[in-house]
């Protein structure tokens, strides 16, 4: 049996970069002999899955200097290098703790070699928001993919390094191939000459979200939402993921639509207040937010929801959310910027919107509320498109291919 080390700063099932790693060390554990290197605070043990943690962290003040060549890491590393002896180094994230020097010592082991992008943090100090124009209200605006030079400089502070993708770039002469997440997301690195990307979406297994109909029943039940419309948001409440957009909109919502309840589940990064103040006095107590839950919880929530909204406010790469969402039939109000409009079909699984257009996204959120038959629709729409195009066994056939062909 083949030996894959799986490289990944965290290593969860709590969504993001992280749960996509988590997800293939265990689909792929029957065809490989899997370990995972990483830097996760707190990990389960996992059958047939050798999961070795590094302590060493790369201070945030260092991190965008450090992450391309951090040596107490690789002092942990090489020996595991040498001693497994892998054949195939699959590496996720590895800008905040990990560096990329991880591969070049893979490569240098003779280990096949394999970069997943989850984001664009290889070209950037921090989330791509310069790519686009908050200004712009159309439907179809434009988004720059080339980074902005004092935006970069203003992002990095004392870190801002001009070196820094010539370094990047070096070492990637030691990756076999890289992936990409989305199209969107491999058209940015192109815009940025990098080479070798091949598109890889994300994936899921849709019979993991089926639920018993009593459960949501007593979901709903339990946080007061029986006979309420609810719109849900999943994911890290930030102003890049769009949570100031989705109190905006929902306030517009609910002026229409007294019944509508807005449900908020992820890691609260310090908006709450300001949610609350878009939304008013008269609003406040139709949002609740729930904070970062674990897999059972987002999976009732998912199924309880009428409409689920992913407005992100940059190119996010792809949003697990959406896949989420089609696999308990829900129907996605979804931004037109980043991989959302490679996964959601506008007019037929949900609606595409631009999310600095807030009366358009309500609009969309309040069309289907208004439509219970549209719902049903576009969530069994969304369920198929799903199986046609989004499986993990899908995934997993094509990401053993790479593996193989290289």
């Amino acid at each position: 049996m083949k030996k894959l080390l799986i490289l990944t700063d965290d290593f969860s099932a709590l969504g993001g970069a992280r749960s996509i790693a988590w997800q293939q060390s265990l689909a792929l554990r029957d065809q490989y002999e899997v370990t995972v290197f990483t830097a996760a605070a707190q990990v389960p043990e996992i059958d047939k899955v050798r999961v070795i943690v590094t302590n060493q962290r790369i201070p945030s003040f260092r991190r965008f200097k450090a992450n391309l060549n951090f040596t107490p890491v690789l002092k942990e590393l090489i020996p595991l290098l040498v001693d497994l002896r892998p054949d195939i180094v699959q590496a996720h994230n590895l800008h905040e703790h990990l560096s990329l020097a991880c591969l070049k010592e893979a490569k240098l082991q003779g280990s096949k070699t394999f970069l997943t992008l989850h984001d664009a943090m290889w070209l950037t100090y921090g989330k791509f928001t310069s790519a686009v124009n908050h200004r712009d209200l159309s439907d179809r605006p434009k988004v720059n993919f080339r980074p902005r030079l004092l935006r970069q400089i203003k992002q990095a502070g004392l870190q801002y390094n001009p070196l820094r993708p010539m370094l990047i770039k070096k070492n990637l002469l030691y990756v076999d191939i890289i992936f990409a997440v989305s199209q969107s997301l491999k058209n940015i690195y192109e815009a940025n000459r990098w080479s070798k990307i091949k598109v890889l979406h994300n994936a899921l297994e849709p019979n993991e979200w089926e639920i018993d109909a009593g459960q949501v029943s007593e979901f709903r039940r339990n946080h007061g939402a029986v006979g309420k419309k609810i719109v849900l948001f999943a994911g890290r409440a930030s102003e890049a993921k769009g949570i100031l957009q989705v109190a905006r909109s929902f306030k517009l919502v609910r002026q229409s639509i007294s019944s509508a309840v807005l449900f908020i589940a992820g890691q609260e990064r310090g908006l709450t207040k300001a949610v609350f103040k878009i939304v008013g006095k008269s609003g406040k107590d139709s949002v609740k937010f729930l904070g970062e839950v674990d897999r059972p919880i987002i999976k009732l929530l998912m199924q309880s929801a009428d409409v689920v909204v992913t407005p992100s406010i940059y190119p996010d790469p792809f949003n697990l959310v959406n896949l989420e969402a089609m696999a308990c039939k829900k129907p996605v109000v979804g931004t037109c910027f980043g991989g959302t409009p490679e996964i959601v079909e506008h007019n037929k699984t949900g609606f595409i919107v631009n999310p600095f257009n807030v009366v358009s996204l309500s609009a969309a959120v309040q069309t289907l509320l208004n439509d219970d038959k549209l719902r049903q629709l576009m969530g069994e729409n969304g369920f198929k498109r799903l199986n046609n195009n989004f499986t993990l066994a899908n995934h997993l056939r094509e990401l053993i291919n790479y593996y193989e062909a290289s």
